[in-house]
């Protein structure tokens, strides 16, 4: 989206994922956010964590680490087929 020039910053991507994972995390009870504003009008955002809520992170995070991994040769298969596109292309 960046190449696309439909980010004008790369930043602004990566801060749009956190908010959305932060966002998530948050509505599935794992954290806590309190945002406090100043009077220039910037907002610095508290995330926390309790201990009750470890238990279900670290089996979330595990859950996304295994989807994102690739199971036996899936990544070299995944390679070839791209080399073979670019090189039909």
């Amino acid at each position: 989206m960046y190449t696309d020039k439909i980010l004008p910053h790369l930043h602004s991507c990566l801060d749009e994922i956190l908010q959305t994972a932060i966002l998530r995390y948050e509505q599935m009870d794992y954290v806590q956010v309190q945002s406090y504003g100043n009077k220039q009008g910037s907002k610095t955002n508290f995330i926390m964590s309790g201990d009750e809520a470890k238990q279900g992170l670290v089996k979330t995070l595990d859950f996304l680490q295994s989807v994102r991994t690739f199971p036996g040769d899936g990544q070299q298969t995944i390679d070839e087929e791209v080399n073979n596109a670019i090189v039909r292309a």
